[in-house]
């Protein structure tokens, strides 16, 4: 009897590492989480993490051997891809190897081979300080200190990372134009393209959304310039005003300080965005939420993520517009 080739059915593939310590243990739950979703789940031990969690349950959960210092099982040599890799409670020095990227650790290899975003469940003590470097394909989450607390913050990283891989398969064509018109007597005080523009640009296209000239139509659009402008009549400064509706899928305004919230009209397909020395504050049909700056967590990639995922729901060919 001739034997079939297995084909891939699930839809994503999640690679987990495991570091020491309880909240190690106690991500267990994280990869049942996973599994039971219908992911693909491999599992890796770094830093002696057998001392903390045993072998058989991950395997029964993922339903392969985990990688560890003395076992590479199949699955290590066979080149897979994954849509999400989580790193929990990794030491201050697997944590400077992800950071520097240099390793002789194979394991650890392995891990930044995949080329992937990489989400780090770190302790408090061992987030980074805001003077390190963190490479763009890093972002940092603090576990919480009580153990009490873990099993809602790992159903709150499985329910975000859930909804990143699902965007990033519907982004692979999306497109995107970001606008920052500054009035043409400001251009030569204001910087033609801050810094803060090239993080968000970057953020959007780590999701797959290609950014293309502001004069092409694109699935969302961005006003990015909430600086102010000339009062010719009054010859003064005056806050800008939110831009007018474009003709697009979903539309974001970034608005002065200045501008009151009630000179704002948020809709399912129009965001607007206040920017704060210590983070943003996004102003949606639901209301407002801070989203703060802090080292590992950049802002403007949490944004991206954000955006990803509303316009990632409006690109579902089965769902239904939404009202604005």
């Amino acid at each position: 009897m001739k034997s079939r080739k297995k084909t891939r059915t699930n839809k994503s593939r999640v690679l987990i590492a495991f570091g020491k310590g309880i909240a190690s243990t106690l991500a267990l739950e994280l990869a049942m989480l996973f599994s039971h979703s219908g992911a693909e789940v491999r599992a890796a031990l770094i830093d002696s993490a057998h001392e903390w969690l045993a072998e058989a349950p991950l395997k029964q959960i993922c339903g392969h051997s985990p990688l560890t210092a003395g076992h590479q099982p199949g699955w290590f040599f066979a080149g897979l891809e994954f849509d999400a890799c989580l790193i929990v409670s990794p030491s201050t020095l697997v944590q400077q190897q992800l950071l520097s990227g240099q390793t002789a650790d194979p394991i650890i290899e392995y891990l930044l081979g995949t080329g992937q975003t990489f989400h780090i469940l770190q302790n408090r003590q061992q987030m980074p300080s805001d003077t390190t470097v963190v490479p763009a394909n890093m972002l940092f989450s603090e576990l919480p200190a009580q153990p009490g607390k873990l099993s809602g913050f790992f159903q709150k990283v499985f329910a975000d990372t859930t909804a990143r891989i699902a965007s990033q398969a519907l982004l692979k064509r999306a497109t995107a134009s970001i606008s920052f018109l500054v009035p043409e007597a400001l251009q030569p005080l204001v910087v033609s393209r801050p810094e803060w523009l090239r993080r968000l640009q970057s953020g959007l296209e780590k999701y797959n959304i290609r950014v293309e000239e502001p004069d092409n139509a694109t699935d969302m659009f961005i006003s990015a310039y909430d600086g102010p402008t000339v009062d010719t009549a009054e010859n003064r400064l005056t806050a800008s005003r939110p831009a007018e509706k474009v003709d697009c899928r979903l539309q974001v305004t970034f608005v002065a300080a200045d501008v009151a919230d009630s000179e704002l009209t948020p809709a399912a397909s129009h965001i607007f965005v206040r920017r704060r020395p210590n983070g943003l504050i996004i102003v949606d049909r639901h209301g407002q939420r801070f989203l703060p700056d802090v080292c590992g967590a950049c802002c403007y990639d949490r944004l991206a993520s954000y955006l990803a995922v509303n316009l990632s729901r409006k690109l579902k060919p089965d769902t239904p517009e939404e009202p604005a």
